[in-house]
């Protein structure tokens, strides 16, 4: 697996960004952290880090550097932990493209779906030489909130957090490394497995969607989950997540479907995906988007039911209620979200059909695509 140096570097400084960049102090690296924003990286250069707060710890953090020069932080540095919104992915990945070191692990928590495939795509125009691996979490690890510019607490940790690399051949090196930090990472079958899991692509688009005129009247004034989702609005959200389970089958893979994630993720157990939301008492008093331009749409649809729908349309898979979702938000907003989202093309996969993208997320490589096929 080779030997590895304990620098890390943090890309993002919001609420999971600073909860990740904590512990891996915490447990002994060293970690260098960017934002974008002064404003949000000077705090922190001047503290020397952040104070932490959760269930199991609760003390300062001590970090190499913050900085906004994003040139600063990565250059030489072999562990990457991407920790932004899944919509800035492809600007992350370019703005990194040029300091990166060849053989470099990047990780991005989480990948929501085709995240891997995205960023690996923009490394393979601009940097192909330097062979960057490019790994997802199936969802950000920690329920977590910034209470201060230098402080984080961590309200909660999922108990399991499949990883995948791609090529899948590399998933057991990245977890093994990242496990020494966070022990519930554990291997995914591969990036599809991760991204068909995006349980956010059916619980967000839709029901704000169809609610739009209750969010526009009461500024979100509404429980979305036991309010917004009424006993249709759920029947029409277990026919959109039918759709979900029907493209990852036509790739070979097996994932949870949002009521059994349900179950897994909060022990509701009910016949229906409506009762089960109705009963799941963490989603009692979780209001509303108070505006209709939020991530829900803007996030969820281009990195969600965008490449869901894609990867569908190359497997011969329909899914009318994606595509009526994507075209009612993009209409809504004025926004191409399948233009400007995870298409085959964002997601380097014009031109191939379901095996060939199988080969590559399996076992090839975007980069040396031509003689992967080959080798098939």
């Amino acid at each position: 697996m080779g030997v590895h140096s304990d620098r890390v570097a943090v890309v993002g400084a919001g609420n999971g960004g600073l909860a990740i960049a904590a512990i891996m102090a915490k447990g002994g690296a060293e970690v260098l952290v960017y934002d974008s924003f002064p404003a949000v990286t000077d705090p922190i250069r001047a503290a020397g880090g952040v104070f932490i707060k959760s269930q199991h710890v609760e003390a300062f953090a001590s970090f190499a550097k913050a900085s906004s020069d994003i040139s600063e932080i990565i250059e030489g540095v072999d562990l990457i932990m991407v920790v932004t919104p899944a919509s800035a992915h492809a600007a992350v990945a370019r703005d990194m493209a040029p300091h990166l070191a060849p053989g470099t692990t990047v990780v991005l928590n989480p990948g929501r779906t085709g995240g891997a495939l995205e960023v690996a795509n923009v490394f393979g125009r601009l940097c192909p030489e330097k062979e960057i691996v490019v790994a997802e979490a199936q969802t950000l690890l920690y329920a977590c909130r910034k209470i201060s510019p230098t402080g984080v607490v961590i309200k909660g940790e999922k108990r399991v957090v499949p990883v995948a690399a791609l090529p899948a051949s590399r998933t057991p090196e990245v977890v093994h490394r990242l496990k020494r930090y966070f022990p519930v990472f554990t291997c995914a079958k591969n990036i599809l497995e991760t991204g068909f899991s995006n349980i956010g692509a059916i619980f967000h688009p839709t029901p704000t969607l169809l609610n739009t005129g209750w969010i526009e009247t009461t500024h979100g004034d509404f429980e979305y989950y036991h309010q917004g989702i009424s006993r249709g609005l759920a029947d029409l959200l277990e026919k959109l997540d039918a759709e979900r389970l029907a493209v990852a089958r036509a790739y070979r893979v097996t994932v949870l479907s949002a009521r059994e994630w349900l179950e897994e993720a909060y022990g509701v157990n009910e016949i229906s995906l409506y009762e089960a939301i109705q009963k799941n008492e963490a989603y009692a008093g979780i209001k509303a988007p108070s505006e209709i331009n939020v991530r829900y749409l803007t996030e969820d649809v281009p990195t969600g039911l965008v490449p869901l729908a894609c990867l569908g349309r190359i497997a011969g898979v329909p899914t009318p209620i994606m595509d009526a979702v994507i075209v009612g938000a993009s209409r809504l907003l004025g926004v191409d979200f399948r233009e400007n989202g995870r298409n085959e093309k964002n997601l380097g996969l014009d031109g191939l059909g379901k095996d060939e993208i199988l080969t590559v997320i399996n076992g090839g490589a975007l980069s040396v695509l031509p003689s992967a096929l080959e080798a098939a």
